[in-house]
């Protein structure tokens, strides 16, 4: 009984973070996409950039380990949900990126997933063009899915 209660402490704690995501990625978002514009004249990220991508990242990670430990999330529908919508997005924006007059739509499908979130820390491990980071967290976004589907018992 006392580690069935510690769990949905542990559960809405989780759900509390996921859903102050939602600010942090617009935030970042935007933050990141101006930044990455002056880093093309020389400048990097801010560090207040690197860690609030890496604190993103540990949220999404605590979650996938609880899913996949304990079986269960309140949110994990409408995260999965997310997740493979993110996914459709990144494939939109590939698209539209072959065709000249959607670069602005491809962007504001870009702001929707967390690539403009996770740019700091995608270009820390070598990852630097657009095409491999949309790639990247196309499969991050697909991986955080099945996660969501897979490990998530059934009520």
């Amino acid at each position: 009984m006392v580690g069935e209660k510690r769990l949905w402490k542990l559960d809405q704690g989780l759900c509390v973070l996921l859903m102050l995501l939602i600010p942090l990625q617009l935030c970042l978002s935007i933050a990141n996409l101006f930044y990455g514009i002056d880093k093309g004249y020389g400048h990097s990220f801010p560090l207040w950039s690197y860690v609030l991508s890496a604190a993103y990242l540990c949220v999404v990670l605590s979650a996938d380990g609880f899913m996949i430990c304990v079986g269960r999330l309140e949110l994990s529908k409408f995260v999965g949900r997310y997740w493979l919508s993110a996914c459709g997005a990144l494939a939109v924006a590939a698209l539209l990126r072959l065709v000249p007059e959607g670069g602005m739509i491809a962007l504001l499908l870009l702001a929707y997933t967390p690539v403009l979130v996770l740019v700091p820390l995608l270009e820390t491990l070598g990852i630097g063009e657009i095409s491999p980071m949309m790639a990247a967290v196309g499969m991050f976004c697909l991986c955080n899915w099945l996660i969501c589907r897979c490990f998530v018992r059934k009520k």
